[in-house]
């Protein structure tokens, strides 16, 4: 069963890493989309339904005009009882660096934002310089870990090229730690207008006692976070390739097995003529199908937390996560495999 042992635990090891891997990212990126969008109201792409009539909890704000869907943020900061709001316009940009030598483009996900409405809306986590310097032109905002590959602080240029293919190279005026959820780049709305067909932002994020009155406002929001181009498609050949060389690993455990079982047909017949019982056999087999199983699944379990911890560290500073459900399905696979492979494909002579 020795032979076994191996593949067992690579289809529990291989299958932990590419699904714990992704799991840990997002709920990363889950988690600082929540501490990232402080916000109590939002217009446009909101979550939560909004305060109901008569709510004590809502400070009643009189003659408070009326705002079409998704208005200037500059608009409803004018508005009685708004004391924060900051338009969020959704774009990409494209990054030029090297790698081990050789050149990289990469395309990312951006935000536009006003500097003057993010306090009490939008907290990207700013871990040097002010945010505040994304009201002049030509800025840019940081993410942590990109600032650190690009080896850049407040103060220092980076070039970005534009969606319209203009390239511009902008200041840093900020560093912030929550880029899984908010991007690599904050710029200044106004800026990432400049360069887009539809300038118009997604939402506006608003905070104040009078924040519930605006018309269109929804409680609640639904946590900022970018998407990269091409995500869903790309979950979906990831996926796609995972259950494929899964696939392949689960028919090697199976193959192994059978070979093994076919070569224990003397043990089994020996063993049935000094006295063992079918079932007594039977019971033998299912026995070592268990023990093939939990020990595949703890060595996997070993072999795979080793890269997930260093990676989830590098990442987002915590542990690595995979998701039950995620989990009973690799054990039920490895499991079903063994049986199969052990108690199923394994002959005995009646």
């Amino acid at each position: 069963l020795g032979a076994a042992l191996v593949p067992a635990a690579l289809v529990t090891a291989f299958a932990t890493v590419q699904l714990a891997a992704g799991a840990t990212v997002e709920r990363a990126a889950a988690a600082q989309a929540r501490a990232a969008t402080v916000a109590e109201y939002a217009i446009g792409g909101g979550g939560g339904a909004g305060a109901a009539d008569g709510d004590p909890a809502v400070p009643a704000v009189a003659a408070v005009p009326a705002v079409t869907a998704v208005p200037d943020a500059a608009e409803v900061r004018r508005l009685p009882g708004v004391t924060a709001a900051t338009g969020v316009l959704r774009s990409s940009v494209v990054l030029a660096r090297t790698e081990a030598g050789s050149p990289r483009l990469d395309r990312l996900p951006v935000l536009g934002v006003d500097a003057e409405g993010l306090a009490g809306t939008l907290d990207p986590g700013v871990v040097a310089g002010d945010l505040a310097g994304l009201a002049r032109p030509g800025t840019v905002a940081v993410g942590a870990d990109r600032a650190d590959s690009l080896d850049v602080a407040p103060g220092s240029r980076v070039e970005l090229r534009f969606g319209d293919g203009a390239l511009r190279r902008l200041t840093v005026v900020a560093v912030y730690e929550r880029s899984l959820a908010l991007g690599e780049f904050l710029l200044p709305r106004a800026e990432l207008a400049a360069h887009m067909s539809d300038p118009r932002p997604a939402r506006v994020l608003l905070a104040g006692p009078g924040a519930a009155a605006v018309a269109g406002a929804e409680a609640g929001p639904e946590p900022e976070r970018v998407v990269p181009d091409g995500a869903g498609a790309n979950g979906l050949v990831s996926g796609v390739v995972v259950a494929a060389i899964g696939a392949l690993t689960v028919l090697s455990v199976l193959s192994t097995l059978a070979l093994v079982g076919a070569g224990r047909r003397g043990e089994l017949a020996l063993l049935h003529r000094v006295g063992a019982s079918r079932r007594q056999l039977r019971r033998m087999l299912r026995l070592e199908a268990a023990f093939l199983a939990g020990t595949g699944l703890l060595l996997g379990g070993v072999v795979a937390v080793l890269p997930l911890a260093a990676f989830a560290r590098a990442l987002t500073g915590g542990l690595p996560y995979l998701p039950p459900g995620q989990a009973a399905l690799i054990a039920g696979t490895v499991l079903l495999t063994t049986y199969l492979g052990t108690v199923v494909l394994t002959p005995l002579r009646r």
